[in-house]
């Protein structure tokens, strides 16, 4: 009996070095394997087809979506979204400024805890109603910068993807 748990053993060990399909071979090498887990999510290529948006891009998708979407809109998740669109039509001045600045730190501190906002900055437009956030994001000290647009053409009737 004290014979067959160490050939058990030794048995998976050499299945485990000569199989590189084995489970825990797998798990040692895939991706999300490490500390830093992988997101991904699919999305529609512009020629129809399905490709997988990996990691950061994922995470900026998101990001762009809940920050984008009018407070209440999403019939699912009253809370999901952001009131950033009501402030394309304020006065282009610090306090505008410093209400953008707050409103997206906060939502974004509520619905995605993956990223931490390092730096925020806020641009008015010169020729239209509208601004444009900059976020600089921190994950795992990997560090990007995006760039956000909110205009009233964004948000008007006329657009004809809110039809």
């Amino acid at each position: 009996m004290s014979f067959f748990p160490i050939t058990v053993k030794t048995v998976i060990k050499e299945s485990v070095e000569s199989n590189p399909n084995t489970s825990r071979n797998f798990l040692r090498s895939a991706d999300g394997a490490s500390n830093i887990p992988i997101d991904f999510t699919a999305k529609m290529a512009p020629e129809g087809d399905f490709v997988k948006a990996i990691g950061l891009n994922v995470i900026i998708n998101s990001l762009k979506n809940c920050l984008q979407t009018p407070l209440g809109t999403y019939p699912f998740d009253p809370t999901y979204g952001s009131l950033l669109f009501q402030k394309i039509f304020l006065p282009a001045d610090q306090k505008t400024i410093n209400e953008i600045q707050y409103e997206a730190v906060n939502r974004i501190a509520q619905f995605d805890d993956r990223v931490r906002v390092i730096e925020i900055k806020t641009e008015f437009y010169n020729n239209k109603k509208g601004y444009r956030l900059s976020l600089l994001l921190d994950r795992y000290n990997l560090n990007q910068t995006i760039t956000i647009d909110f205009s009233d053409e964004l948000y008007t009737s006329s657009n004809p993807t809110l039809s």
